[in-house]
């Protein structure tokens, strides 16, 4: 994708809805938005790979993985 989708908020949360391993693809500024991110890691857990380090320990961010 170009970096202008990877960039547009709409367009990551919509592949992060379907495919939380698309944060990988995601600009850095989106990879630290907690919204985009929550949506990802909800879909899948191991998209928290990919979220902005200080996210990384987020409370809220944790609890939406499964054990």
């Amino acid at each position: 994708a170009s970096d202008e989708l990877k960039a547009d908020k709409e367009v990551v949360m919509a592949a992060v809805q379907e495919n939380g391993g698309a944060l990988e693809s995601a600009s850095d500024e989106l990879k630290a938005d907690k919204e985009v991110v929550m949506v990802a890691v909800k879909n899948d857990g191991d998209a928290l790979q990919y979220a902005y380090h200080k996210l990384r320990t987020d409370p809220e961010i944790l609890a939406l993985i499964d054990d």
